[in-house]
């Protein structure tokens, strides 16, 4: 009685592995893929927008996109504030130069006397 479960058990196990992992399944590269299931239904695994690789992909692409408008409109913005900086430096320059002069005449008298010029005589020559 015994060998007769036990030749009923391994009937059983083979024809379980056989439905598992026979030809229906050799080639096809998925042990899931059944006779029943044709090449449409299997296209259409997608249950969501979530899960279709091409809109993901899209997806990814627009925040690209968005991500180098952003980078080059902080870099046009912080060039325009670079060169704003430049020219109230090259103003606030020729501003102090023209100051600078200024004061440098008013501070000196035009008179030969108290020139101090290369050209002028000093002391004792």
């Amino acid at each position: 009685m015994g060998r007769l479960v036990l030749l009923i058990l391994i009937i059983v196990t083979i024809v379980l592995l056989w439905k598992a992992f026979g030809p229906q399944t050799w080639g096809n590269g998925s042990p899931l893929r059944r006779k029943g299931v044709n090449s449409k239904q299997e296209g259409l695994s997608h249950k969501g927008p979530d899960d279709d690789p091409d809109f993901l992909w899209n997806i990814e692409k627009e925040r690209f996109k968005k991500r180098r408008a952003q980078e080059a409109k902080d870099a046009e913005e912080a060039e325009r504030k670079r060169r704003q900086e430049l020219r109230e430096q090259q103003q606030r320059e020729a501003r102090g130069d023209k100051r600078s002069e200024n004061t440098r005449d008013e501070q000196r008298p035009n008179g030969p006397e108290n020139s101090d010029g290369p050209d002028a005589p000093k002391d004792g020559e």
